[in-house]
């Protein structure tokens, strides 16, 4: 697994946050495309959060012609319970974390502890 820290893109909707939500794109997507939908998933009740959008490195795809763009791993077959699956996510399909929606949301956990880093001083 990569040390490089992942480039972000992070919302504080308020002073000092209380909790942090990582948001996981899909593939050939950004951590751009879902910073508008802060605002919409604010309450007037909601605590001060912090969230997280990292980018996805860029590698070759090979469902999508072998394609450079952003993928979290290599996509080989759009068949979900297929074994590549398996072996690219890297942990089996039974222990995957359910977070988020699609292939990104498997990836979830994993990212979220290779990603950390301490609070921000205020």
């Amino acid at each position: 697994m990569s040390t490089v820290p992942l480039e972000t893109v992070e919302v504080e909707t308020g002073a000092r946050p209380t909790a942090s939500v990582v948001w996981l794109h899909g593939v050939g997507a950004d951590g751009h495309q879902f910073k508008p939908l802060v605002g919409q998933l604010m309450r007037p009740a909601s605590p001060p959060l912090r969230f997280i959008f990292p980018h996805a490195p860029m590698r070759r795809i090979t469902l999508c012609n072998g394609e450079q763009m952003r993928g979290w791993y290599d996509l080989r077959n759009v068949n979900r319970q297929a074994e590549q699956d398996r072996e690219t996510m890297g942990c089996p399909l039974p222990r995957r974390p359910d977070g988020g929606k699609g292939r990104a949301g498997t990836r979830a956990a994993p990212a979220s502890r290779s990603t950390a880093r301490p609070p921000r001083p205020r």
